[in-house]
């Protein structure tokens, strides 16, 4: 399965766009894979409209607006290929995914994330020149054929809220001195 999501749907359009117009491409270059798109719950209702149209008919596609189970399809995904919001990109660590970024042209953080990621192995940077349909295929099937060889990553602290909250009861539940 290739997993593709943009988050909450605000951006990343181009990106769901591609994706489908690159489907036909993928069903000859990967015969076996199905893509699960996810648009985000606020995706302008028009657009999802014309994305269902574009997705009508192609049955190595699912597109769905929404899963509150987002992590679920990661870890059983070949790939991801999404935005590189901090979500997803901390659910790419935890479940070791191969993964294709593109950094949102909206958001500077995501693309400085990316760029660190690359060079440490753990994903594939996508650049707004490789979304033609045929170029988007061939980056897809060439990232499934040579998969990064990432495991989820420990050096990262992945549970802060836990952790943190942890501390701090430690903290309160010690005696102070009167």
């Amino acid at each position: 399965m290739i997993l593709v999501s943009v988050g909450g749907g605000q951006l990343g359009h181009d990106l769901l766009k591609a994706t489908l117009a690159a489907s036909p491409i993928l069903k000859d270059l990967l015969p076996d894979h199905h893509a699960q798109v996810f648009t985000g719950p606020f995706i302008p209702p028009d657009l999802f409209q014309t994305l269902e149209q574009a997705a009508a008919g192609q049955k190595n596609l699912t597109l769905r607006k929404f899963t509150p189970n987002l992590i679920i399809y990661m870890k059983k995904a070949a790939l991801s290929v999404s935005l590189g919001g901090y979500n997803t990109t901390m659910n790419i660590l935890r479940t070791g995914t191969n993964a294709i970024i593109l950094p949102s042209s909206k958001d500077w953080e995501q693309s400085v994330r990316a760029e660190k990621l690359e060079k440490m192995g753990v994903l594939k940077l996508l650049q707004p020149k490789d979304l033609p349909p045929e170029g988007l295929a061939q980056r897809i099937a060439e990232v499934i054929a040579a998969p990064l060889s990432v495991k989820p990553f420990q050096p990262f602290e992945l549970q802060g809220a836990e952790t943190t909250t942890a501390l701090l009861r430690a903290i309160l539940e010690q005696p102070v001195a009167a």
